[in-house]
């Protein structure tokens, strides 16, 4: 892959983390960021496919959109152009942020069924985004020293829309550890976000040839 930029939209209520998380990916944990009001961009340079043939650098867009309910629709329809992945975030020591991800969730499908855009729902594993046209999706949950018990909880029940997506739970202001199971599934992700990059940069050239 050439290097490019790949855009991601974190999306969540206020105060779920979501800017705390998007410097800790940066290589910059334990920040105090403000609160966000509209959107603040940040960029990291990630190494696709690391350790084959096809390992690239690639640089990701983090969209951190800000979570009051008074900018949520307007958020979802002006940053969600072009798009290449999900983040959903919601605090895991408060149960209703993650309640309302479905809102968010909503916002989303109905701006991308009016743009014609690339679906989010249904099947989303990420192994299975080069087969289908569905956004890459993840799920974090933050404040993960606040509710440790709530990952052994067996008694709580995921949001059904949320349960097709693969979840990670961290504190949100300390790294991600090398070699951990959290740290392979944001990889992951990070590299499908690159596949539907360069999907649709190939499609777009396609139609491009075609006039």
């Amino acid at each position: 892959m050439n290097q490019s930029s790949n855009k991601v939209l974190l999306l969540g209520d206020t105060g779920v983390g979501k800017s705390t998380l998007v410097e800790t990916l940066c290589g910059k944990p334990n920040s105090r960021p403000e609160s966000t009001v509209g959107v603040n961009i940040k960029v990291l340079a990630h190494q696709f496919a690391a350790g084959t043939p096809q390992e690239s650098t690639e640089i990701i867009e983090l969209w951190d959109v800000g979570g009051a309910n008074i900018h949520r629709q307007t958020a979802a329809r002006v940053f969600s152009d072009n798009v290449c992945g999900i983040i959903f975030v919601h605090d895991l020591s408060n149960s209703r942020s993650e309640q309302n991800l479905a809102q968010w969730s909503s916002l989303l499908e109905e701006v991308q069924l009016m743009n014609g855009s690339q679906r989010f729902g249904e099947f989303n594993r990420l192994g299975e985004v080069e087969k289908i046209g569905y956004l890459p999706t993840l799920v974090v949950g933050s404040y993960f020293d606040l509710a440790p018990h709530r990952s052994r909880d067996p008694n709580r029940q995921r949001l059904r829309f949320l349960r097709q997506y693969e979840e990670i739970q961290v504190d949100c202001r300390k790294e991600i550890s090398a070699g951990s199971t959290n740290k392979l599934l944001v990889s992951r992700f990070f590299d499908a976000v690159c596949v539907v990059k360069s999907r649709n940069s190939e499609i777009i050239s396609q139609r491009r040839r075609r006039l």
